[in-house]
């Protein structure tokens, strides 16, 4: 018996469900319970009616299908859902000033922040929030400060990233914003006390991914008769994965040979411009933590396939192999240890340019190379030595520096502002030949804003004016910290810093155009090259493997007997794993649940949908809604999309298009045909799907060019009055087919349209 609750919490009625009633749960999609059921009578089932099963409250946001067989017999089909479903249905607005079309350049709380507010605003019962730790994926200390992967400590915030709304729903800005941060996105509901709670995040949805359960096909082993593996992706997996690094805040012999002579130090080789990988380490990986090692034993085999050999190192107890001394993912020396078995094991090349998962001796006993090798690129542009700063007081000064009172403040006195960071290093000797060091604020009234740190001295001699001022801690003690002072500049404007405009305390920053220390360089802690090595080692070993789907349906004898084992991990993003010697082989493989189907009448016997794929749902296409405007407007620090698709409303935008932007536009859906060749996609279904986005495009950049040149046709039209311009000059400004009426001198002018270049439909092969 399933009961059904009016909004009030009253009971509407008790029904019997037939068998094939059943919850059909997605990662990143819906949370549907679909109720089928018959009835000897029509009932009204009012919408935002709810019923609960398995912890988790459904509520009816449709009206349910009927079907009349007689008048004592009513089918009924009544789709309910979890209050996720509001994320389908909610417009995304600019939390201040309401907007529907704004760029947003925030943390991933922020804009998770933003799409609570407009919830609440949407949810009559209210009560969505941000779920913060799995948000930031940050470890809160006893201080109130969150400390980051990368050692720095952070009070409140994380990575900033630009994204353009533009009439989203709050699901399309979920996908959005996890596509901008390169992760995933939760919305979680449950009963708790009997309220219901409901969170969004924005993580990596896994769940007990290191001690997952083990299950096998077999009477009271986990899976039933009928399990199924299929492949996930037609795209190989990557072997080889190049970096394209980050170009601010390089070092000036970056990536040189440094040969030192007595007192003089020479450089050999070509500076790199980007950031590299730290070179020849290998990265060991396992269940989300990194080991280092430095020095690693690289051999080669007779197919010139790199390997590292384990060294000769025994434990004295078990006489087991251990491998040379390793660093942990702070920096740590941990000495010489035995590591789990297997543990994937990447290679770093000696140019530091790329990185490949390799075969070693003892640690990874499965892996060994295949015969052809796929090659990757990973954009790293947003990673550079950079180091983030906050600011602990803020000084008002005149422009000779000394600092101001409020009598002369309030008398009208020039104000220019001096940021004060306790923990910034000395930046008087960091800077870069040729270049003038700048600073650009993540947070706060000034974030996004990019500004000069004033200097002095002339020529080679030039150096920031930063100097030691004491300052006050939040205890209110008395502190030395370095203050940077700021040049004004113009923005969007405005002259800042001004009031309202201000640098505040609490508010971050990130220098740029400086040669910062090197253990920003090239520190395990938080140098960056290690902090590409990370998210690239991440990376490959997700998409480095071939990738499966796997169904089963649960044993449910079983599962009752073991519920309370069973139970947590029948549920989305955890891990399972399949024991299978014919499907995975002896060791078998840990999978993610990703999709659920569990009947109502046999809740203990779902059919479970698992998978290794990464699953991201964002789709491109909807990079359509992004401006060229929004584009230029971007912080200097933030990296455009390489694929982004401009949408004009010819209204109000196509005035502001040029003949190149047009070509720029042509070039890049010519550009996205060619990506499929370097995807190599071969599915010729999917090919021509994305074709047909790229023609839907087509007629969108057809209607810009048609407006813009109508634009242009109808002030020449005025040109010519008043000039009486001849036909020739006319056709020489680029339009065609141009008339001109002798009696009035108004012309008339018709422009031709250029084609796209997109190709034309492949024929699908049918097999």
């Amino acid at each position: 018996m399933v009961k059904i609750y009016r909004q009030n919490g009253s009971v509407l009625k008790e029904i019997e469900v037939n068998d094939d009633s059943c919850r059909n749960a997605e990662l990143m999609g819906y949370d549907m319970l679909m109720l089928r059921f018959t009835l000897t009578e029509s009932v009204a089932f009012p919408l935002c009616s709810y019923c609960d099963f398995e912890g988790r409250r459904y509520r009816l946001f449709k009206a349910p299908e009927v079907t009349k067989k007689d008048e004592r017999q009513y089918d009924y089909v009544m789709p309910m859902y979890t209050d996720e479903f509001l994320l389908h249905t909610t417009m995304l607005r600019n939390s201040v000033d309401y907007r529907l079309k704004f760029p947003y350049t925030a943390t991933a709380r922020e804009h998770l922040e933003m799409i609570v507010f407009c919830l609440n605003l949407a949810d009559s019962e209210g009560g969505w929030a941000v779920d913060y730790c799995k948000t930031e994926g940050m470890v809160l200390d006893a201080t109130g400060a969150y400390t980051g992967r990368d050692g720095q400590k952070y009070a409140d915030r994380g990575e900033m990233k630009t994204v353009s709304f533009e009439f989203a729903y709050c699901i399309d800005a979920m996908g959005a914003v996890a596509d901008a941060f390169a992760t995933e996105y939760e919305a979680d509901t449950w009963i708790e006390n009997g309220v219901v709670k409901k969170y969004v995040s924005l993580h990596r949805v896994e769940y007990n991914r290191d001690t997952p359960l083990e299950m096998r096909y077999g009477r009271d082993k986990g899976f039933v008769s009928g399990i199924v593996r299929r492949n996930d992706s037609d795209i190989p997996p990557v072997d080889r994965l190049y970096i394209q690094g980050g170009e601010q805040n390089i070092p000036e012999h970056y990536g040189q040979t440094a040969t030192v002579n007595a007192n003089t130090t020479t450089y050999s080789g070509e500076r790199s411009n980007t950031l590299l990988l730290p070179r020849n380490v290998a990265c060991f990986y396992h269940g989300g933590t990194f080991f280092f090692s430095k020095n690693p034993t690289i051999r080669y085999a007779s197919d010139g396939t790199p390997y590292i050999l384990a060294k000769d190192y025994r434990d004295m107890e078990t006489n087991l192999p251990i491998y040379e001394v390793l660093y942990d993912d702070k920096g740590n020396n941990i000495g010489t240890m035995l590591l789990m078995v297997p543990t994937p094991c990447f290679l770093v090349s000696s140019d530091g340019r790329s990185l490949q998962r390799v075969r070693h001796t003892y640690y990874d006993p499965d892996y060994s190379p295949r015969a052809t090798t796929v090659e990757a690129v990973y954009d790293a542009s947003e990673i550079y030595p950079m180091r983030v700063g906050g600011v602990n007081a803020v000084r008002k000064v005149n422009a000779s520096g000394v600092q101001l009172t409020q009598g002369q403040i309030n008398n009208g006195a020039e104000v220019y502002y001096d940021i004060c960071d306790i923990d910034s290093p000395d930046l008087t000797n960091l800077g870069i030949s040729g270049e003038t060091m700048t600073v650009i604020f993540q947070d706060g009234m000034l974030a996004g804003r990019e500004f000069e740190i004033q200097t002095v001295g002339e020529g080679v001699s030039v150096k920031p004016n930063v100097s030691q001022k004491t300052v006050y801690n939040s205890n209110n003690e008395a502190v030395q910290a370095w203050c940077i002072p700021l040049c004004q500049s113009d923005h969007d404007g405005v002259v800042m810093p001004k009031e309202p405009f201000v640098p505040a305390v609490g508010d971050h920053y990130v220098v740029f155009h400086c040669q910062l220390p090197d253990e920003y360089v090239y520190g395990i802690a938080y140098g960056a090259e290690y902090r590409a090595l990370r998210e690239m080692t991440d990376w490959l070993y997700r998409h480095g493997v071939n990738t499966y789907t796997f169904t089963g349906t649960v044993d449910g004898m079983w599962a009752k007997r073991h519920w309370g084992e069973v139970e947590p991990f029948m549920d989305l993003g955890q891990h399972i794993k399949v024991m299978d010697l014919q499907l995975f082989g002896y060791r078998g493989l840990v999978l993610r649940v990703t999709g659920i189907k569990q009947y109502l009448g046999n809740p203990h016997a779902p059919e479970l949908t698992l998978s290794n794929a990464v699953v991201l749902k964002f789709d491109w296409t909807k990079h359509l809604s992004k401006t060229v405007e929004e584009v230029r407007l971007r912080p200097r620090y933030v990296r455009p999309s390489p694929y982004i698709f401009p949408h004009f409303d010819p209204a109000s935008r196509v005035y502001r298009l040029s003949d190149e932007e047009i070509r720029g536009v042509q070039l890049v859906s010519v550009a996205r045909v060619a990506d499929l060749e370097g995807k190599r996609v071969v599915d010729r279904n999917k090919i021509n799907e994305m074709i047909s986005t790229l023609y839907s495009a087509n007629e969108v950049f057809l209607n810009i060019q048609d407006e813009f040149n109508k634009l242009r046709s109808t002030l020449l039209q005025r040109q010519l009055i008043n000039q009486k311009t001849d036909l020739v000059t006319v056709n020489e400004l680029g339009l065609q087919q141009c008339t001109i009426d002798p009696r009035t001198g108004q012309g008339q002018c018709v422009a031709s349209l250029a084609s796209i270049g997109v190709p034309d439909l492949l024929p699908v092969e049918t097999p």
